[in-house]
Order: structure tokens, then sequence, then C-alpha cells
């Protein structure tokens, strides 16, 4: 014969130790003793004992916040990165001799020549540079235009 301990003790001993730890030793007491006087005919569960309303998400519901961060991942992170490659690669297809690009490393320069895999930039009077083509970073806007030593803007 197996000897059980009525949930009081358990539960005064495990209130002396940390309030948390109560909580838990009593839900563990309640769902052993609903557990074992809630199996009716049938093998079917009864009712709540205390008559109150099942605790936790409905059933089918524990999916959605999961949809929710994935939704949230895919508009701040995953479109607006897909949009940008998009464009990069748009701008290396549509780049022609004379554009005035920037290079990833911050260099500026004048697109002399163009192959599939290479651009040449010339980067002053008779200075030419070859570069990959994907270290292009992009079309250099009338604001990032480069200033020679006087500090007007280069026009050529």
């Amino acid at each position: 014969m197996q000897a059980t301990l009525s949930p009081a003790p358990l539960l005064l001993r495990s209130a002396l130790e940390s309030p948390v730890t109560a909580l838990l030793v009593q839900g563990e007491a309640d769902t052993q003793a609903a557990g074992t006087a809630s199996v009716g005919a049938g093998g079917a569960e009864a009712s709540d004992p205390a008559g109150g309303e099942p605790t936790g998400p409905p059933e089918g519901m524990g999916w959605i916040p999961f949809a929710v961060i994935g939704a949230l991942f895919y508009f701040v992170l995953i479109r607006p990165q897909s949009k940008e490659q998009k464009r990069r690669a748009s701008m290396l297809a549509e780049l022609k001799k004379g554009d005035e690009v920037m290079t990833s490393s911050g260099l500026f320069g004048t697109i002399a020549s163009l192959s599939d895999e290479r651009v040449t930039l010339e980067v002053a009077k008779g200075v030419r540079l070859e570069f990959s083509r994907a270290a292009v970073q992009g079309l250099a806007s009338e604001g990032e235009a480069p200033q020679d030593a006087e500090g007007s803007s280069k026009e050529s």
C-alpha cells in the first residue's frame, strides 16, 4: 500500500520556501486531484471540479503568435532587403559609358568602358582603374559629386 500526501502539507511546506514554488506545487496538486476524479464513464474527462473555465489558449490558437512574428520579420527585414537587391541589380544592369559612379570603397569616377564582369573607371584625366562590376555602389548623385582642390564641383 502506497502512502500519499495530501496537498495541504505540500502547500504549507512549499509556501515557506517561495511563493513561485507554492503556486507550482498547488497547480500540480490540483491537476492530480482533478485527474483522478475527472475520468468518467467511457474514458471522457469530466468538467473542472472547481467549476471554473479552462485556462490557456483555445485549441488551435497557439500558432497565432508565431504567424504574427513571421509576418513582422517579413515586412521589417525580408521585404525591404529584397527590394534593395532588385534595385541594385537593375542599377548595375543599366550602367553605361559616361555614367559617374561611386564604388563600394568610396572612389568616384566616370565609366570609360564596360564588360559583363568589369568596369573601367576614369578617376582623373589619363588615370583609369578597373573594378568588378559588383564594386559599383551606385550612381553619384549631384549631392555626392566629387570636389576638386578649390572646393567647386568637378565639371567635365
